[in-house]
């Protein structure tokens, strides 16, 4: 696999203290203080993280 999406590419946010960690095959998640951080590509909006999302979130999943 490449890095087209730069789904493989760890944004500087998520370098250190990410709690939980999850990836589809564009795309990469992270959880960090409860908020999710993603990256990739956004064809499906699959790295639109919902403002919901911006705290209390413990675990995730990506596909």
């Amino acid at each position: 696999m490449d890095n087209t999406y730069e789904q493989t590419t760890i944004p500087e946010a998520a370098k250190q203290g990410a709690s939980a960690i999850a990836a589809g095959a564009f795309h990469s998640l992270a959880v960090k203080n409860g908020a999710v951080i993603a990256r990739g590509s956004d064809l499906y909006q699959q790295t639109d993280v919902p403002a919901t999302l911006s705290s209390g979130v413990t675990a995730l999943s990506g596909g």
